[in-house]
């Protein structure tokens, strides 16, 4: 996808791997006719400050895929206790690691980390 945005922007990959990344081009046709994206917005979205256009009263998730992440899945004393010890305040300061390990545990559960 990288190597589609950087050919659609005009500039220079930001590495090899982009640079020998096959584009997206057969996703794209100006023969089709035209689309539209709706994106499905969650409803723990709803409960930030967020620039969100306004909620439409039809609005529900059904589909198990749409209502995965739809709501949280601790609340904000479970993530601020296992990430006590990262440090937020400067940027790429975190341990990566074990960051992805509270991320993943938090979101998938018992699921095994991936090796």
């Amino acid at each position: 996808m990288l190597r589609t945005i950087v050919d659609v922007l005009g500039i220079e990959p930001m590495g090899l791997q982009v640079e020998l990344a096959e584009p997206m081009a057969d996703v794209f046709s100006k023969a089709d006719k035209k689309w539209s994206y709706k994106a499905i917005l969650p409803e723990i979205l709803f409960s930030t400050d967020l620039p969100l256009p306004v909620k439409p009263a039809t609005a529900s998730l059904t589909t198990s895929n749409a209502k995965a992440y739809s709501s949280p899945t601790h609340d904000a004393a479970y993530w601020e206790e296992k990430t006590q010890d990262q440090n937020f305040k400067k940027v790429d300061n975190l341990n990566a690691e074990k960051f992805n390990r509270v991320l993943w545990e938090g979101l998938k559960g018992n699921i095994p980390y991936p090796k």
